[in-house]
């Protein structure tokens, strides 16, 4: 069965390549923008706790 829907998946993505190619490079695009975001907020959040540790 997971074999069946996997072929069935690469049929679609080979007879639909345009589309296919556009939403895989959305995708990536958008994972890649949130990759970025999360470690912008993670190295500003650190930043604080960082300075906390050497007041007290």
């Amino acid at each position: 069965m997971v074999l069946k829907n996997i072929k069935n998946a690469f049929k679609s993505l080979w007879r639909n390549k345009f589309f296919s190619v556009i939403n895989i490079i959305g995708l990536s695009i958008g994972l890649a923008g949130a990759f970025v975001l999360m470690l912008y907020i993670l190295k500003e959040t650190g930043y604080n706790r960082c300075h906390l540790k050497r007041i007290n």
